[in-house]
């Protein structure tokens, strides 16, 4: 499949963007009915992962894919679909959520994940399948995206994280997001007893995997603290209040060890991270990316390198916000980001979907939707 749509190759600055707003307001659809019509477990390597299938066996295939790389999947963004036009699958990764074994970190790359994705399409006997995904989903999904082209029929993309050396180094480094609370950071490096945040993430992994409770549980809130610092946030538990028996905490355990696993090995990408694949996809398969001016956790040029990057893709970018937006509660302007993300989401894959069925819509690759 090619598609057709206009060049532009100047120097793609956001400060040069014109103000576009589409009406995303009526792109939110209450799931609370929203059944699966399908759900089981898959094995994959030492993993049983659970999966569901919804909405309308024989629409357009959707695969959604959770962020992480060991989030759980998030039911908030089942309503992004109309439910009557899309046959969705939706599966957790290895080793998060309710997959099992939880926080499970052997056969657990990014290589492994794509394995995965590939099963699942097999199983659902998608010939074809739209992918959308948020942070590490979306950076999942344009790595398949680039290994599998003939497989995917578009992208629907939400605050993609890039996985380049650089954006590692800024989320541990005092050059990076370390300058937003110094604090924390010193807190988090001088804690580990290492003198570098290289070793310092080596050290706190394998904490959060060392057998016994009292080392995994400080190795766990010190991690968490900073994981919450740079987005703004303040941890306010201790070790007390960790309760080991409380599936809540096992949960942000599993996530926290894979997390530390992945980071420890640049995500399992090489210095540029995903960028290859950005360009790869860049020319045969639509894209529509809903993500903010600004990204916590990814170096500040993130947005300008993926605009320089998929030139034929389109754009809906919350301007001024970050991921600061999403965990503050007493930001001035509270839900918003959340808000934003849910419907422009919705809206972008709707729009996908309406191309991708032959409607007289095209992307708009010229002017980024700047909200």
């Amino acid at each position: 499949m090619t598609i057709s749509m206009a060049k532009n190759n100047d120097q793609k600055d956001l400060n040069a963007l014109q103000v576009f707003q589409p009406d995303i307001s009526n792109y939110v659809h209450p799931a609370k009915s929203w059944k699966p019509i399908e759900s089981g477990n898959y094995q994959a390597g030492p993993y049983s992962i659970p999966f569901q299938r919804r909405g309308v066996k024989g629409a357009l295939p959707l695969m959604d894919l959770p962020g992480g790389p060991a989030s759980p999947l998030s039911s908030r963004y089942k309503e992004c679909f109309a439910r009557n036009m899309f046959d969705v699958t939706l599966a957790e990764w290895r080793g998060a959520g309710s997959s099992t074994p939880l926080g499970g970190i052997a056969e657990n790359t990014k290589d492994h994940l794509i394995e995965d994705i590939e099963k699942l399409r097999q199983q659902s006997e998608y010939d074809q399948v739209m992918l959308c995904g948020g942070s590490w989903g979306a950076t999942i999904a344009l790595e398949y995206a680039a290994i599998f082209p003939q497989q995917v029929s578009g992208l629907v993309l939400r605050l993609p994280f890039l996985a380049r050396e650089e954006d590692v180094k800024w989320n541990f480094s005092e050059d990076g997001a370390a300058r937003k609370n110094p604090q924390a950071y010193d807190r988090f490096i001088s804690r580990s007893g290492e003198k570098t945040a290289e070793e310092a993430v080596v050290y706190y992994a394998n904490q959060l995997n060392d057998p016994d409770a009292t080392v995994y549980k400080q190795a766990f809130i010190e991690w968490k603290a900073w994981e919450w610092a740079k987005c703004g946030e303040v941890l306010e538990d201790t070790v007390d209040d960790l309760d080991i028996e409380n599936p809540r905490f096992a949960t942000d355990l599993g996530r926290a060890r894979i997390m530390a696993h992945y980071t420890q090995n640049n995500f399992f990408f090489g210095k540029e991270g995903l960028v290859p694949a950005l360009r790869s996809v860049n020319e045969n398969i639509p894209i529509i990316v809903v993500t903010n001016e600004h990204d916590a956790l990814c170096s500040p040029d993130a947005l300008t390198v993926m605009r320089n990057n998929m030139p034929n893709a389109e754009f809906v970018i919350n301007k001024g916000a970050d991921w600061h937006w999403i965990f503050d509660p007493k930001s001035s302007t509270p839900g918003r980001n959340n808000q934003f993300i849910e419907q422009s989401y919705a809206y972008a894959a709707e729009k996908m979907r309406r191309i991708l069925a032959g409607d007289n819509l095209t992307l708009n690759t010229e002017k980024p939707h700047v909200l």
